[in-house]
Formats: C-alpha cells, sequence, structure tokens
C-alpha cells in the first residue's frame, strides 16, 4: 500500500485517479496546486476528447483562477522556467487571471502539452490585447497577420493560451467573450462553411444549446480554425452526454470523477462541427477538503 503522508486524507482518491490516468509530472503539479493559499477557491477542470473514431486515451486537466506567482511554481515542475513564460504573460502581478492545462499521454510516446492561459477579463487594470497578442506571435514565431482580421472582426478577446508542447511546438488560441448563440447563423455564419452552419442550425432547433457561447480560434504555423464552447455550469450531465458525446469518452470520464469528486459538475461543451466531428465536455469541481 502506498502511503502519501503529505496529502490531506479526503484528496486521497483524487491523488489515486491522477497516479492511474498521468505521468509523476502531473501529480507533482497537483501537489503544489494544493499548497497554494486558498486553491480550494481557484478553478479545478477535467476534459474528455470524444469523437466519432475511437480517440486516444489521456488526461486533461486545468487549473484556473492563479496569479503570476503561482502559475510559475506549477511550471516549475515542467521543462518549462520563468524565462521561457514571462513573455507570453501580460503584465500582471496581483490578480488571479492566468491558468494552466495539461494533456498527459503517461505511458505513450507522445509528447505531454502544456497551456498557458492569460485571461484578460480577470485582470482589474485594462490590458492592451493586441499588443500583448502582437508579442506572443513573436515570441513563438507565428505570423501575427493570422489573427489580425480576427481582432479587428471580435474588438475584444476574454482570453488567450499558449500551446507548449515538450518537443517545442507551440501554437496559439484565442478566446471571444460570450455572444448570442444565434449569431452563429447571423453575423457569425462567415467563421464557417456552408455545410458546418447547417448542422449548427440543426442543433439550434433542438433547444439543447444555451443562449450563449465563445470561440476558440486556433492558429498554428499558417493555419486557423474554430470552435465553439458552450458554458452550461450544471450537475444535471446525462441529458448532454447521450446528446454529445460521440464515443463514450465523456461518459468514462464522468463516471470516474464522481467516483473522486462527488460535487463533479458540467462546465462546458467544446464542439468542433466541420470536418471531423468532435466534443470535448469540461468538468469542474474541488474534492471536499475535511473529514
Amino acid at each position: 500500500m502506498v502511503i502519501y503522508p503529505e496529502i490531506p486524507a479526503t484528496l486521497l482518491p483524487l491523488f489515486k485517479y491522477f497516479k492511474l490516468k498521468a505521468s509523476d509530472q502531473t501529480g507533482q503539479i497537483l501537489k503544489e496546486f494544493i499548497t497554494l493559499e486558498n486553491w480550494p477557491k481557484k478553478g479545478f477542470e477535467f476534459s474528455s476528447d470524444s469523437a466519432e473514431e475511437k480517440g486516444r486515451a489521456y488526461l486533461r486537466a486545468a487549473f484556473s483562477c492563479l496569479k503570476r506567482e503561482e502559475i510559475l511554481r506549477l511550471f516549475s515542475h515542467t521543462k518549462f522556467r520563468a524565462s521561457d513564460l514571462d513573455g507570453l504573460m501580460f503584465e500582471n502581478s496581483v490578480d488571479p487571471c492566468f491558468g494552466m492545462g495539461i494533456a498527459d499521454y503517461k505511458d505513450t510516446k507522445e509528447d505531454a502539452r502544456f497551456k498557458l492561459y492569460s485571461v484578460y477579463l480577470d485582470a482589474q487594470k485594462k490590458v492592451d490585447q493586441v499588443k500583448h497578442i502582437h508579442d506572443v506571435c513573436k515570441r513563438i514565431g507565428l505570423d501575427f497577420s493570422l489573427v489580425g482580421k480576427d481582432l479587428d472582426s471580435f474588438k475584444e478577446m476574454r482570453a488567450c493560451s499558449v500551446d507548449l508542447y515538450d518537443n517545442g511546438v507551440t501554437g496559439l488560441k484565442l478566446y471571444t467573450p460570450f455572444l448570442q448563440t444565434e449569431d452563429i447563423l447571423g453575423q457569425y455564419s462567415s467563421v464557417f462553411d456552408k455545410s458546418t452552419l447547417h448542422k449548427y442550425e440543426k442543433l439550434l432547433h433542438t433547444g439543447i444549446l444555451p443562449e450563449t457561447f465563445l470561440f476558440c480560434i486556433r492558429y498554428g504555423h499558417s493555419l486557423r480554425s474554430a470552435r465553439t464552447d458552450f458554458s452550461y455550469r450544471t450537475t444535471q450531465v446525462a441529458p448532454y452526454l447521450q446528446a454529445f458525446d460521440l464515443s463514450g469518452a465523456a461518459t468514462r470520464l464522468y463516471q470516474e470523477l464522481l467516483m473522486v469528486i462527488p460535487t463533479i459538475r458540467l462546465a462546458y461543451i467544446s464542439m468542433d462541427l466541420d470536418k471531423r466531428l468532435r466534443t470535448q465536455f469540461y468538468f469542474e469541481g474541488t474534492p471536499q477538503t475535511s473529514d
């Protein structure tokens, strides 16, 4: 039997889950997370990757509402150091406006991927978003012209994230503020082709989508694509699993998480409906911290 004397007894089920699903590196990041001041009040999410064809098994987790110093502490357990990250975050050492994402493949040969989130709308002082995104593009070697039109179209972004792979590959994602779902077929219809818009039109008629959504716009080197993120914030998960879980991956993740985080709830559903049908379910919750 493995004993973790430094971990509260009520958190042991979660750590055992991490040990089963993820690498030691991810376990160290979780241990660091629970040393942060007031950590139960911070954001803590798990997500699935559900596609029509069988997907890969890996753990996806994210920590949010973190200050700059806290982000650096979590990343200290990776190959990325403060000097790598400093230029990717906007200037703010006070507000909890940063986050970290993990895609951990554990026993495969694939490189781990980390995300560094900068959440503009969580900063008390207004951020020069265009300058920050321009600086990020320059730092990761991405052509700023790929994102310039989107910044003109949406005027303001909710957040950005930088993908950091162990093998040196990088990417950028921009997240819009919440928009009206019905406008996918209206003022935002140019984002998608006709066949994708037809899929959204069918979904809108079902009434299962919430009133608002946000775009996640993804940029690689010379590539651009978009997905839609719908916010649910509910513990009534079954109807959405039935409607949107393409491969059963989200259902399996939800059932596993219920055993370690009984208060788990559905936060977001992300959808790719263009060429390869794909959904991601984001679950959030904090383990109980008292006996």
